[in-house]
């Protein structure tokens, strides 16, 4: 879709509903009620609303493909109960691969050493850009679903739990999917997984870029493909996982190598480089939002699921082989194979590295 035609249909859709994620438009058939905190708190939050109000929204999607709607509920600490919004769209002619694409659905509050706004009593942030835009971006994928089923299957995942907090860590609701992910359907194979984290405000970045940083995927290749077939004004750039810029490790981008799943976080943050005054804090609203940055960031969002990414097994590259001494060590510890191999490439065959990568508890 061009920035210069957006569909005002889904302009005003994608803007009702996060207005009612954020608490400013009550939630659809239950007058008086306002989903205002989506923070990870046992007393105060109300994600379980906000969980319910996104699974009534897609089961009211018409789908011309057999769609399956599921979510993931568990409980850490007795205290927590998490619920992950998994919804598998099945593809027109690849139906047995399997395209990931996720954003988290919580918020930060101040209870928090990620916190940079007001201290004393407990506050909340709307999370517009952070990251109630990524949300919507996967919600309106699966709207324009409705119109254009995908190729290759697609799970769709709306995650729980992704913001760190006094009562979590970082990202458990992706750690708990993918864990669980071939319980969804076993017969599916996961080509690659595409997170969007903060694609809502201006882009931070030196002259304004689409930031993508990806692992286990051929940056040259998919900068070349998504400048040539995303027709976008605002520039698209592919940092190296090790940029650091890069915020693989701070988003739900962290747990899908260490299955070996290519991934590609997508974010108009790009890295430390300039972070927004609004991060974190009670001035993450609506306001900011830039919603011709917004639908370009969904252009290139759509495209990225769109097709398998070219992971770096599929190019001539010169990577180290696994040491199968050292597979076989590593699946002696409970690793499957295919994790062994891929944290063994990723450490040129450091095991103590591999290690580390692989029981990274983020």
């Amino acid at each position: 879709m061009s920035v210069n035609s957006v569909d005002e249909l889904e302009l005003d859709w994608s803007k009702n509903v996060m207005a009612v994620l954020c608490g400013i438009n009550e939630v659809p058939n239950k007058p008086g009620v306002f989903i205002k905190d989506r923070s990870v708190h046992p007393e105060y939050s109300q994600r379980d609303l906000a969980l319910d109000y996104m699974t009534d929204l897609v089961k009211q999607m018409q789908f011309s493909v057999p769609v399956h709607i599921q979510n993931q509920n568990w409980v850490l600490q007795d205290v927590i109960i998490y619920g992950n919004l998994v919804v598998i769209v099945e593809g027109t002619e690849e139906k047995e691969k399997a395209i990931i694409v996720g954003a988290h659905y919580d918020v930060q509050n101040n209870l928090s050493g990620c916190w940079r706004g007001g201290t004393g009593n407990y506050l909340v942030t709307q999370g517009a850009d952070d990251n109630t835009s990524g949300t919507v971006g996967c919600l309106t994928l699966l709207r324009r679903f409705t119109k254009k089923p995908p190729k290759f299957t697609t799970v769709v995942v709306c995650f729980d739990g992704e913001e760190p907090g006094e009562w979590n860590g970082l990202a458990v609701g992706s750690d708990y999917f993918v864990k669980n992910v071939k319980t969804l359907k076993p017969d599916l194979k996961y080509v690659s997984s595409v997170i969007a984290d903060m694609i809502g405000a201006t882009p931070t970045t030196n002259g304004g870029l689409i930031v993508a940083t990806s692992k286990q995927i051929d940056d040259k290749i998919l900068q070349h493909q998504a400048n040539e077939n995303v027709k976008i004004s605002t520039k698209i750039t592919v940092l190296e996982s090790n940029s650091r810029l890069s915020c693989l490790t701070l988003s739900d981008s962290v747990h899908f190598p260490k299955y070996g799943i290519p991934t590609v976080l997508l974010s108009y943050l790009g890295g430390y480089q300039s972070v927004p005054k609004f991060y974190h804090t009670e001035r993450d609203t609506i306001d900011i939002i830039n919603w011709k940055s917004y639908f370009e960031a969904i252009d290139l969002f759509e495209y990225l699921a769109s097709e398998p990414l070219p992971t770096l097994s599929d190019v001539e590259v010169n990577l180290p082989k696994a040491n199968e001494q050292l597979v076989s060590q590593l699946m002696e510890m409970g690793f499957s194979q295919e994790q062994s191999k891929f944290a063994l490439i990723q450490s040129n065959n450091d095991v103590n590295q591999a290690l580390a990568l692989l029981l990274t508890d983020t």
